[in-house]
This record gives C-alpha cells, sequence and structure tokens, in this order.
C-alpha cells in the first residue's frame, strides 16, 4: 500500500486493485492470439488459451471476493 492505494492481498502477492483489469475473452480469441505469438501445434494453441482465461477467471472471482 501506498497510503492512497487499496491493495488486495492474495495468499502470494499484494497488487493495487486499480491495477487489475481482467477481461473476459473467448478460446477462439485467446487461441488467435497464441497462434500469432507461437509456432507451436493448434492443439497446443487451443489448450494455452484454455488455461489463460481459466487463471483469467480465477483472479477475476478472487478480486471480486474482496
Amino acid at each position: 500500500e501506498d497510503g492512497n492505494t487499496v491493495c488486495v492481498t492474495t495468499a502470494t502477492t499484494a497488487f493495487p486493485t486499480g491495477s487489475v483489469n481482467v477481461a473476459i475473452i473467448s478460446l477462439d480469441t485467446a487461441s488467435a492470439f497464441i497462434a500469432s505469438q507461437s509456432n507451436g501445434h493448434p492443439e497446443v494453441w487451443k489448450e494455452e488459451g484454455k488455461k489463460a482465461i481459466d487463471k483469467g477467471l480465477k483472479l477475476k472471482k478472487r478480486v471480486q471476493k474482496h
């Protein structure tokens, strides 16, 4: 905390709530982005996109609890 910023404490760290910007994107969108960043196989892109979406949803739930 810097005195002017509310922080959310998680199991591992604290971060200013003002910096949290959780967006919900489709698996297709995430997969397309990963595909543009990687030379991997399309099924790998899809799985990595799903993992990214799952992490974002978990973070959003944590933030909403506080």
